[in-house]
């Protein structure tokens, strides 16, 4: 694969440029879970014979086959405990209503894109008035770093373009006819890019329009218990990383209530120590919803069966990893998998040494997740000083 960044050909299969450790296309980014517990090695069969039963379920990513440790499992201590209750689960995803034009009919109808989950990760709360960090691609517009490998924020145009393809999916999928004509190329090409195409054919033919559309972002977690509906919170985006420098890395908001404050958890001050033990705390996309779920009945946040508790993946710091921008990543042997990206990496302090953002896959086999990224505190505390946000560093 040619590196974009210095043109270098690389050979081995790995995530980021043997020469200028930047990061190549198609890296493994760990929180679009558009679709629940599939195995990585068994993606394409069982993503067609979904395809096949529901007839138009879109998917992007699947589950990778690893098992990081329960952390239901472990002992109990008052650390762990902690960081499990300032590590949440967040997610992405858009509601409206998209008239649709039958091109074989005609007849126009309205079709309502009740919330519908699109991507899912995993944050840090830092402070007790409720300011979230988390990786940026969680929350951000899915088809240009999937295109163009580039982290943007969404534009109201993102957003009304992604409730019509939703809408569309829910449309076409109950029309055999509109199926067959439309996705009958689906079981020989990539699922996500048949739908993107489709969708773009109407809004060009103009067979579909949007009367309403929105984007929200949803918090659930153990330190959430209490505040707002089903231990949700609704959040909002304030700042983002430095996208040209590829700085992965967001601020989120959400209101605790009057009175009430979050469990927040301390940024460590130190640089990351190679060979260091770090943690990495996480919500897999194995207990997450799908991106598109099949009875669009969804009214507000994820899964309501999920366990809050996030799971844990150990492993030590094995090196720094500058990319051609100058951005450090630092890579870990923890293996993580969908849905950690933006989880809390933690040092054996148990304070936040940094933020997940990918993960790599192994030279023998680039679609098994073989160790992780994450970008340090400094990052952390960079984009806190920018917003004026006063985080408990030590």
């Amino acid at each position: 694969m040619i590196c974009p960044n210095c043109g270098f050909k690389n050979t081995t299969g790995a995530n980021f440029c043997e020469k200028c450790n930047g990061r190549l296309k198609k890296s493994n980014i760990l929180s679009k879970n558009f679709l629940p517990s599939f195995d990585f090695k068994n993606k394409t069969s069982i993503l067609l014979k979904a395809l096949i039963l529901i007839v138009a379920v879109v998917g992007i990513f699947a589950m990778v086959n690893v098992h990081p440790v329960s952390a239901n499992s472990l002992s109990p201590n008052s650390h762990v405990s902690a960081v499990q209750n300032g590590t949440v689960y967040i997610e992405s995803g858009f509601s409206g209503v998209v008239t649709v034009k039958n091109p074989i009919t005609h007849k126009k109808v309205n079709v309502t894109v009740n919330y519908q989950p699109y991507s899912t990760g995993s944050g840090s709360i830092v402070t007790k008035n409720g300011y979230i960090i988390t990786a940026f691609h969680v929350v951000s517009d899915s088809n240009t770093l999937n295109n163009e490998n580039k982290l943007k924020k969404m534009n109201s145009n993102d957003v009304k373009w992604y409730v019509e393809e939703i809408g569309l999916i829910n449309y076409i999928r109950k029309d055999p006819k509109l199926s067959s004509k439309f996705l009958k190329n689906t079981s020989n090409h990539d699922p996500e890019k048949v739908m993107g195409d489709v969708t773009s054919k109407f809004i060009k033919n103009g067979w579909i329009s949007t009367k309403t559309y929105k984007s929200s972002i949803y918090i659930k977690g153990l330190g959430l218990k209490g505040n707002g509906s089903n231990n949700s919170l609704k959040a909002r985006l304030v700042d983002v990383g430095d996208c040209d420098k590829d700085q992965d890395i967001a601020l989120l908001k959400v209101d605790p209530g009057k009175g009430k404050k979050l469990p927040a958890l301390t940024v460590s001050a130190k640089n990351p120590k190679i060979g260091g033990k770090i943690s990495i705390y996480g919500y897999p996309g194995k207990k997450m919803e799908a991106r598109l779920n099949t009875n669009n009945k969804t009214k507000h946040s994820a899964s309501k069966s999920l366990n809050y508790t996030p799971f844990i993946s150990s492993g030590h710091l094995m090196a720094k990893k500058p990319n051609a921008q100058g951005t450090i990543y630092y890579r870990t042997s923890a293996v993580t998998a969908e849905g950690y990206s933006g989880g809390p990496v933690v040092n054996s302090e148990n304070k936040v040494t940094g933020v997940l953002v990918y993960g790599i896959g192994s030279k023998k086999n680039p679609k098994k997740i073989a160790a992780s990224l994450y970008l340090s505190s400094k990052y952390i505390k960079e984009i806190c000083n920018k917003n004026k946000v006063p985080i408990t560093v030590a």
